[in-house]
């Protein structure tokens, strides 16, 4: 009878809630007339209309018990007192998810855009929204929301106090030169920011542990923002996705807790932030199921499809969990608020520092002549402070580093916080509210950032920036500390003291004559540009291979090869100088400033523009440290090439010009050199010459390339003998005698040294012994 004069009515009505309440199997679901008893229909705001709050038990009594009401509507009556939708409309916002939380049944909400509009028809008076939550209709918001929203605004004060401390730091930090292509970055970005590559790295189960968490908890926050606007079949499809998202944010958690307290139990330093951080996500992941939990037990069995996890939680309530629901619901948004107000406070600042750390340019090292470097206001740059930040104490550097695996005291680990440590305390809340209270600072230099020796262990062999899955430059602030040390002269052994006044006064490291640096040379026919010989490739012999006589048979290997090969090459004999590299490691810029200048005009007097070297280091140093460092003298470089001289061995084989005469019966394991490998990427060259030489089998030991261990020699460590821990190089030559190896192959002296003497230490003498390549080559080429 309505439908005559309201026809618009029929299709509302047959798509209500009251009709498919009827077609779900209630035959007494209200119509109309049940509602409406006179003619004269009045609107709910009206005192006399059946449906006004004074009228309402009396109408609604008439198919339910006096006292008794629809259970599901109770329970959602429940919930709605202490929900996010309430509390929302509490700050004014009236939306379409407010209406769904009761009606998510009624197709008329779901399918109109206008809903909001649609449900004002009938509940609009002056003042829409205040009347919505202060009205006779639905509940008043409860008396506990005034609290939440103190917590909240807390921390959120909380966390931008941290942030805005913890980017002023970064702000400390010197500003370097040097720009990287954008597309670059990018691909970076993605694969190792977002992707998580190098998470994976040796390590899949935490690979998979931090990829479950990262994308998990984001998605889960960007879901939950947007899911006020979505509604219908997307809103269920969203709710499903994020209830299998909370599973996959949770196995995350289970998955960190059983790889902390179980699989690397002991290996990894446990701090009470870690174990804070570990239970507050692991009780957001399992209040945020037992809400979903309440709600769906709640509202009955229609989202139990949308949501599998959820409704395994609804098991555990009753047809009413408004009780539990509210202690839940409190409980996990003050842990919520907590852990995000703790972000700038602990490990968790990763979140910001990592993801830049990634962007920024991760291995370039800092160059600064001695001017720029006394006109520093801070004591680290700006990319150095980003990295420190980046530090997670993952533990993953000290599994590689080969200072820690011998028991020294090196921990790269310990050494970066304890110098995050340092800058907090000399630039965070601390020293802050000392300058405002005394009007200065405190005084604190960077040589006091970390106590003993320590920094010295290191070998610069990169294993842990390899490892490092957001690119964490411990090499390069290990080298800024030293320079520090080396500036004030404090905490430097007396051996590396010696060696750099040594390579001052006789330009080489070892207190050796000038005049006896070519002595290997006579009697090999070797030209010598000092003495006005011409040739249009310079062999760089080194300081090491110059006068150590072990050393020097590995020289005079490479020449005969090299003769033997129609090369045409000369050597600088006396004239030849200090690549400076043990003064760049050590940390004595001004040395490394005064050697740059002074190769650079001897290079420039005799027209040398190709080079080889011997060894490794001089060849990172002449190839990708002179540029830069010739570039902030303001030297016009005239564009030298550098190889070292197994990358000129591989092109002379390719090209066929080596005359093989002899075969090799030998088992031969590779090492690969730090400075050849993992710091300039020489893998290949190496290996096809030992698999040229007749008669030679290369077998490959577990850690090389770019898992090779370090020999121990990098890093200035020639110059430093350590007085805890076990040898490096003593690791390194039993890891190849397990391979059953003849020989270990090299392509560096100081290599060739460390692991020589490790063989007589480890009492592994007639058993394996240590060659270079380039005696190898010169043994296959004899006739």
């Amino acid at each position: 009878a309505c439908t005559k004069c309201h026809p618009e009515s029929q299709e509302e009505h047959a798509r209500s809630i009251h009709q498919f309440a009827f077609m779900l199997g209630h035959p007494q679901g209200p119509q109309c007339y049940d509602c409406h008893t006179e003619h004269n229909v009045r609107p709910p705001t009206d005192t006399l209309s059946s449906l006004h709050p004074r009228s309402l038990r009396e109408t609604c009594t008439q198919c339910h018990a006096q006292g008794e009401g629809p259970p599901g509507l109770v329970a959602k009556l429940s919930l709605l007192r202490i929900s996010g939708h309430k509390r929302s409309d509490y700050w004014g916002r009236l939306g379409r998810d407010l209406c769904l939380y009761c009606h998510q049944d009624d197709l008329i909400l779901k399918d109109r855009p206008y809903t909001r509009r649609y449900c004002l028809n009938c509940h609009r008076v002056k003042a829409a929204l205040r009347n919505f939550v202060f009205g006779p209709f639905h509940p008043a918001p409860s008396f506990h929301i005034q609290p939440v929203t103190y917590i909240i605004l807390l921390s959120l004060f909380v966390l931008a106090i941290g942030l805005c401390r913890n980017f002023s730091i970064w702000q400390m930090g010197w500003k370097e030169e040097g720009r990287e292509k954008l597309r670059e970055k990018i691909r970076r970005f993605l694969r190792d920011a977002m992707g998580n590559k190098r998470v994976f790295r040796g390590d899949t189960l935490g690979g998979v542990m931090h990829l479950f968490l990262m994308w998990g908890f984001s998605l889960l926050l960007v879901g939950h923002l947007i899911s006020r606007w979505l509604s219908g079949t997307p809103y269920l499809i969203e709710t499903m996705i994020l209830d299998l998202l909370g599973a996959v944010f949770l196995t995350g958690v289970s998955l960190a807790i059983i790889r902390r307290y179980g699989i690397k139990r002991g290996k990894m330093d446990n701090l009470p932030q870690d174990h804070l951080i570990l239970i507050s996500l692991f009780v957001i992941g399992v209040t945020g199921f037992l809400l979903e939990g309440g709600q769906i037990a709640a509202q009955g069995t229609l989202s139990e499809k949308w949501a599998p996890v959820g409704s395994l939680f609804a098991l555990l309530f009753g047809t009413d969990p408004s009780n539990w629901y509210r202690t839940f619901w409190f409980i996990h948004i003050v842990t919520i608020m907590g852990i995000l107000a703790y972000i700038p406070y602990s490990k968790l600042f990763h979140l910001f520092s990592s993801p830049v750390n990634v962007l920024q340019r991760p291995y370039v090292p800092t160059f600064l002549t001695l001017e720029e470097r006394e006109g520093l206001q801070g004591d680290f740059s700006l990319r150095q402070l980003i990295s420190l930040d980046g530090c997670t104490r993952c533990n993953r550097c000290e599994v590689v580093c080969p200072a820690f695996v011998a028991g020294e005291p090196l921990s790269p680990r310990r050494f970066h916080q304890e110098v995050k440590g340092f800058v907090g305390q000399k630039h965070g809340l601390r020293a802050r509210f000392i300058l405002l209270f005394k009007g200065q600072k405190e005084d604190l230099s960077k040589v006091s950032a970390v106590q003993g020796e320590s920094m010295w262990y290191c070998t610069t062999c990169r294993s842990c920036m390899e490892e490092c899955p957001v690119y964490v430059n411990g090499i390069d602030i290990i080298r800024e500390v030293r320079t520090a040390l080396i500036e004030e002269g404090t905490q430097v052994p007396a051996t590396i003291t010696k060696a750099l006044e040594s390579i001052y006064k006789y330009n080489n490291p070892w207190e050796r004559p000038k005049v006896k640096r070519a002595q290997w040379a006579q009697g090999l026919g070797v030209k010598d540009l000092s003495q006005g010989d011409k040739a249009p490739l310079l062999y760089y012999v080194g300081c090491t291979p110059s006068y150590d006589t072990r050393l020097q048979e590995v020289v005079k290997a490479i020449v005969a090869v090299l003769k033997g090969c129609g090369v045409d090459f000369a050597i600088l004999g006396n004239e030849e100088p200090c690549c400076g590299e043990p003064a760049r490691r050590l940390g004595e810029d001004g040395l490394f400033e005064e050697l740059v200048m002074k190769n650079f005009e001897i290079f420039d007097r005799l027209q040398i523009e190709e080079m080889v070297t011997t060894s490794p280091h001089g060849f990172h140093c002449f190839r990708n440290e002179y540029p830069p460092m010739m570039k902030k003298l303001g030297i016009e470089g005239n564009g030298l090439k550098v190889r070292h001289y197994t990358q000129l061995l591989a092109e002379l084989i390719k090209r066929e010009k080596v005359p093989w005469a002899a075969k090799i019966k030998i088992q031969v394991t590779y090492h690969d050199p730090c400075y050849l490998g993992r710091h300039n990427g020489i893998y290949e060259e190496p290996r096809s010459i030992l698999r040229a030489i007749p008669g030679v089998n290369l077998i490959e030991m577990p850690r090389s390339r770019d898992r090779s261990l370090c020999c121990g020699g990098g890093g200035g460590r020639m110059w430093f003998e350590a007085e805890e821990g076990g040898k490096v190089s003593e690791l390194r030559v039993r890891e190849a005698a397990q391979t059953g190896a003849d020989v270990i192959a090299t392509a560096c002296p100081f290599c060739l040294s460390m692991l020589t003497d490790a063989i007589k230490t480890a009492g592994l003498e007639g058993k394996i012994e240590v060659r270079d390549i380039a005696e190898l080559v010169q043994e296959a080429m004899k006739r």
